[in-house]
């Protein structure tokens, strides 16, 4: 089997012969190729052929398809089955098994200056980059992990509060459908149910529709329009605790009836019955006014505190309070409310203010905390007693969605979180550029704009998919490590289907014998649909996901045993797991006439290289010549992408290459949680303790304490220490130093009653040794990362037994802890060990798994990854102590149950 070159198949395409016979189609498609890695053929008239397959099907899908060449080829190969094969005298055990690899395309183009909330505050999109923290509509964190070249803005979207965002054709948007039916029948009549649903639909599909619909009022005899489609209202955005030298409570009543240059406060006498207690501060003094008082707060250092957080004369809400915990949030507002805030008879809450950039940090303050602010001005007036108002006045009023711990103003009525109306959108030109990012969220959204507005992340599946079942008379099953992943190509069929010809739609089986075909193709088309699709001549479509929750040998890969069919399609193979993926296959390959067409991106190695280097498998390798070819990005767009050309990340996701073999992918894909105090009740913990121990604490000498614990409804592991011992001793005396540093340690663990420790003796044998020579009694046991897998473990544990050594063996422990949401890290020491998470890679060797080695981290990110390491170690002491399995009996599925997980 050779691999044609460039130049090859611009020979075979010169020639006269070729040039006589050649499709209209393939005009220009061509010569401007760079590349047809892995396409392999035995001769340049089979490439043509499959082509040729490829465009005559597509036409009989959807009339008048004209597919790029690459594409052709693609859906040529992809639905060769035994008899066309002999009809064009072709090999069919050649195509038998299809890869497709391919640029990651996104959905999720914003203009370069749309203001994104990251964990680090607010930044432009076009300033976004792998590693920075944006926010998914849950609240929680997510990772961006990727980016696309620049690409023009055409359509302005606007939003019912006022929000206006600018992006492309493409972009996707998760909505909510009001219109949407949900119905079914008796006796033969469809009845309607309840109306609303959501969908994905693009930014074209909605402009193309009616976005507001007429409706009757019927207690006032009058109509009036109100829209059809919205987006959710986030969830309150998670930040870590702040530090605040001021109690947030009482700074929130100082910016509402505070003096801008002095420690007090003025407030009427029933303000000051309910809100002077919940004060942290004495009362040195009281003037009385008319109607009111102000209370002194001297000679307590808050005079200094309000300078250094730069609020004295400039009342404002400094970052450190916006973007904090929600208790520390919570509070921060409620001083707001009980002093400058009141409930009006339908429950909403009014806070008034005349400092504009106070009301422009309130609108900001509650937007994070996923409500829906609305601020009015209202100008200067002039009194009935003839006094003129000088100042503009700003009422800001929301709906709690949730309690307030207020304390003079009682909040009446709590409501669900608000949807926001999609009011307008208009094609724009000339009006700037943007770029898409992806997240490192299961559903892809993540928030955009000062109103934080969630936003979503090829057709050739859909095209190979009906083919095969309505062409083809074919089962098809497509598949994927999730349903939410199978369900995306799933989502492009039923898109497709009303653009396919009567043939295929009349073909299509309904539920019952009176409902109409063009309504049922109809109704796919308007929602996202997760139905079998089925049509008379035996075809048939159905997903199934491979289950790669990783919990244990047993569950992992338990949806793919069992599923059979004539085709399967397998989309992101690179997210399943080797296990995954090779039980998906072999159910369908033990027949030889069936179908594997698998797609993917090389974001790391494994069993995709393994497939991909396969002389069994047909690959098509759609490299970035291939993107340019099909109008997806040009050169220079390529160049705009942000990404060095040198880097992993570009070589992945642009070129379409593997990444190098110590490069890995991400391993940890879920982090932990930051841990707030607030949400767990006050219980004893059962503390273990990891040792990163390095010759003369190279880099740093890393002690982690872990604590397990359980309050009766869930159980969780909090990293609750870390300290860098060697930041005591920059001089390193041998002999002085072991000991000073051992003696630390014994404090630590008496101070916290640690029940046993883990300890790194690659180059800290001489720290284990001193560390017994001091306390017999102490339990540590010495861990070498490079040596095997515990045996025992290996022998029945999921995690030991597909790890290629001890480092593999306690990264996957810690990544089941994070996966399963049982583990939180104190604030102290969240930004460091999440930094170091999101930088570890790993490599898969067979069945086994291997994690880069620390001399390739820290060159690439400029430290060693020691927090993390001993993290491990303690989680290790923790696994080891038997506490999962012995005389508690918390065994972790068990743990993962309770909690929820």
């Amino acid at each position: 089997m050779a691999t044609n070159t460039r130049e090859e198949i611009l020979k075979h395409e010169q020639s006269p012969a070729y040039l006589k016979r050649r499709p209209e189609w393939v005009v220009g498609r061509v010569l401007g190729i760079s590349d047809y890695r892995k396409i392999t053929v035995e001769d340049n008239q089979e490439l043509m052929t499959l082509a040729q397959i490829g465009q005559l099907m597509a036409d009989q899908v959807v009339p008048g398809t004209k597919l790029y060449f690459t594409q052709a080829v693609l859906v040529g190969a992809a639905l060769l089955d035994r008899p066309l094969a002999e009809k064009f005298g072709l090999e069919f055990e050649k195509y038998r098994s299809v890869l497709m690899v391919t640029p990651t395309r996104y959905g999720k183009l914003e203009h370069n200056d749309t203001p994104v909330l990251t964990t680090k505050g607010w930044k432009k999109h076009g300033d976004l980059h792998p590693g920075d923290v944006v926010f998914h509509p849950s609240g929680e964190p997510t990772v961006v992990v990727a980016e696309t070249p620049e690409m023009e803005v055409t359509h302005k979207i606007t939003f019912q509060n006022g929000e206006t965002l600018f992006t492309h054709a493409n972009h996707e948007w998760y909505v909510y459908d009001r219109t949407m039916r949900k119905t079914h029948r008796e006796n033969g009549k469809k009845i309607v149910n309840s109306y609303g649903g959501y969908r994905i639909m693009e930014t074209q599909e909605l402009a193309s529709k009616r976005l507001q619909q007429e409706e009757c009022n019927k207690l006032r005899d009058k109509t009036r329009e109100r829209n059809k489609y919205y987006v959710d209202a986030p969830q309150p955005c998670q930040f870590m605790e702040q530090k605040q030298i001021l109690d947030p409570y009482f700074l929130g009543c100082w910016l509402g009836d505070g003096s801008k240059n002095k420690p007090v406060l003025t407030l009427s006498p029933e303000k000051a019955k309910h809100i002077l207690p919940h004060i942290p501060f004495k009362v040195t003094r009281d003037y009385k006014y008319t109607g009111c008082s102000a209370y002194e707060f001297r000679h307590q250092d808050i005079l200094a505190k309000l300078h250094e957080i730069d609020v004295f004369k400039n009342k404002h809400i400094p970052d450190c309070y916006k973007y904090a915990s929600q208790t520390q949030q919570k509070a921060l507002l409620a001083g707001l409310v009980d002093t400058d805030g009141y409930v009006d008879k339908n429950g909403r809450v009014v806070i008034s203010c005349a400092n504009e950039k106070l009301k422009d940090d309130i609108v900001e303050l509650l937007t994070v905390m996923g409500q829906c602010p609305c601020a009015v001005a209202i100008p200067p007036t002039t009194s009935s007693s003839g006094i003129a108002g000088k100042k503009t006045v700003y009422n800001i009023s929301f709906q709690p969605s949730y309690e307030l711990p207020t304390h003079h103003k009682k909040i009446t009525r709590i409501v669900p979180h608000q949807r926001i109306g999609i009011t307008k959108i208009e094609e724009v030109h000339n009006a700037g550029k943007g770029k898409c990012i992806q997240v490192d969220s299961p559903d892809g959204l993540y928030l955009v704009g000062k109103s934080l507005i969630p936003t979503h992340n090829s057709f050739l599946n859909a095209f190979i998919a009906i083919a095969n079942a309505a062409l083809g008379n074919k089962e098809v099953r497509i598949g994927g490590a999730t349903k939410d992943k199978a369900g995306l190509i799933q989502e492009k069929i039923v898109e497709l289907m009303p653009k396919t010809t009567k043939e295929i739609q009349n073909g299509l089986i309904v539920n019952t014998e009176n409902e109409d075909v063009n309504k049922k193709v109809q109704r796919l088309a308007t929602q996202v649909s997760k139905e079998a699709l089925a049509w008379k001549g035996g075809g048939s479509i159905k997903l199934f996901s491979t289950n790669e929750t990783k919990k244990n040998a047993d569950v992992a890969a338990a949806g793919a045993v069992g599923v059979g069919g004539d085709v399967v399609i397998l989309d992101e193979i690179q997210l399943m797991t080797p296990m995954g993926f090779r039980t998906a296959s072999r159910f369908f390959m033990e027949n030889n006439d069936t179908k594997r067409f698998c797609v993917g991106n090389p974001q790391r190695n494994g069993h995709f290289r393994d497939l991909y280097d396969d002389p069994n498998t047909f690959v098509v390798h759609l490299n970035d010549s291939g993107a340019v070819i099909e109008g997806r990005m040009s050169r220079r767009q390529m160049e705009l992408t942000g990404m060095p050309t040198y880097s992993n990340e570009y070589r992945a996701f642009v070129m379409v290459e593997f990444p190098p073999d110590n490069a890995g992918g991400r391993f940890f894909t879920t982090l932990p949680s930051v841990f707030d105090k607030a949400k767990f009740k006050d219980v004893n913990y059962t503390t273990f303790m990891g040792i990163d121990s390095a010759y003369k604490g190279a880099d740093s000498l890393m002690v982690s304490i872990v604590g397990l614990a359980t309050d009766g409804e869930r159980i969780w592991t909090r990293l609750m220490y870390q300290e860098d011992m060697k930041q005591k001793y920059p001089i390193w005396d041998d002999r002085m130093t072991t000991i000073n540093i051992c003696l630390d340690i014994l404090k630590l663990r008496d101070q916290f009653g640690v029940q046993s420790a883990s300890m790194d003796i690659g180059f800290g044998v001489q720290l284990y040794e001193t560390l017994l020579r001091l306390d017999g009694s102490f339990s540590v046991e010495p861990v070498n990362f490079a040596s095997s897998p515990t045996e025992w473990r290996a022998e029945s544990d999921f995690n030991a037994k597909w790890a290629m050594n001890k480092r593999a063996e306690m990264h996957l422990d810690l990544k089941e802890l994070c996966e399963t949401k049982m583990l939180y890290i104190d604030p102290p020491y969240y930004d460091q060990v999440a930094k170091q998470m999101r930088e570890i890679g790993n490599a898969e060797q067979g069945q086994k798994i291997r994690i880069e080695a620390k001399k390739d981290i820290k060159r690439r990110i400029g430290q060693s990854p020691d927090a993390l390491d001993s993290l491990c170690l303690a989680v290790r002491a923790m696994v080891m102590s038997g506490i999962f399995r012995g005389a508690n009996d918390l065994k972790l599925d068990d743990m993962v149950y309770v909690y929820g997980g």
